[in-house]
């Protein structure tokens, strides 16, 4: 009869599947911890730089506040400043460029090797009175100028 017959299978010692299953484990335990490393690592690497781009957004942001500010006090404002913030943060206010009913005021937030530029129109909204009068069109950051 087929159904005596006995299929022989290899022999493994208790022993032998232990070490087996623990080779495999170990295995699969290593390829996770060198992903998250490898992903901690560049993590880390990129952080500062990160950093850097934030406090360089900051910085150009409270020079365009501080510049329209002054414009606002004094519509004559020319611009051309260059305020510190701290060792590692600067920004420049750069000087005040008009066309026929616009002005712009361009400022640079600058952190360690990273610079971010911003750009604020604003437009001459009465020219009949004796006062002139603008109005903030639009902030915007912008590559270069």
């Amino acid at each position: 009869m087929i159904w005596n017959k006995k299929i022989s299978l290899p022999f493994y010692s208790s022993g032998q599947i232990l070490l087996l299953t623990i080779i495999i484990i170990f295995s699969i335990s290593s390829a996770i911890l060198l992903t998250t490393m490898k992903s901690l690592i560049s993590t880390m690497l990129l952080l500062p730089e990160k950093i850097a781009y934030h406090k360089s957004y900051y910085a150009g942001v409270s020079c365009m506040d501080i510049a329209l500010l002054n414009f606002r006090n004094n519509i004559s404002y020319i611009g051309n400043e260059n305020i510190a913030i701290s060792p590692d943060m600067t920004c420049l206010i750069l000087p005040v460029e008009s066309s026929f009913d616009n002005k712009y005021i361009k400022t640079t937030g600058i952190s360690g090797s990273v610079q971010r530029n911003f750009l604020a129109t604003i437009k001459k909204i009465d020219a009949n009175g004796a006062e002139q009068r603008y109005k903030l069109e639009k902030i915007e950051e912008v590559d270069s100028f």
